[in-house]
Parts: structure tokens; C-alpha cells; sequence
């Protein structure tokens, strides 16, 4: 996006748990902070090229995620 120097849109999706630790979420919550966290230096880092950005951060949506876990042996 940069070297064709038109601009562009950075779209991320992470998940409202970056801001909402719970116990036994901790790798979940942790990857999607970090989401979030890579999109704000994206936006510093390409600002500059008219490159915009955006991360979406969903609430709870009710899946089986987290129904299939094992428990550690």
C-alpha cells in the first residue's frame, strides 16, 4: 500500500476480552490484546502514507470456543 502511494485501510478484528480478563481466558484475552495493540503501531507506523486503520472488537458471541477444551493431564 505504501509503494503504490495511494492510501489504503487496515481492517483488524480482535474481541472486547483485550480489555475483560476472566479467569481461565488468559492465552485468549492476551492474543486478542495484542491485536489490538499491533493495530495502533499500524496506525502510527502508516499514517504518514494516508494508510488508516481499523480493528473491530466484537463482544460475547455464544459459541462452543470454549466447550471443547481439555483440561491438562
Amino acid at each position: 500500500m505504501v509503494e503504490r502511494g495511494i492510501g489504503g485501510h487496515i481492517v483488524n478484528l480482535s474481541s472486547l476480552a483485550a480489555f475483560a480478563p476472566q479467569k481461565g481466558m488468559g492465552p485468549y484475552a492476551t492474543s486478542k490484546a495484542g491485536v489490538l495493540m499491533f493495530s495502533d503501531c499500524l496506525r502510527a507506523e502508516f499514517a504518514h502514507a494516508g494508510i488508516g486503520r481499523e480493528c473491530d472488537l466484537p463482544g460475547i458471541v455464544h459459541t462452543n470456543m470454549f466447550g471443547r477444551r481439555r483440561s491438562p493431564v
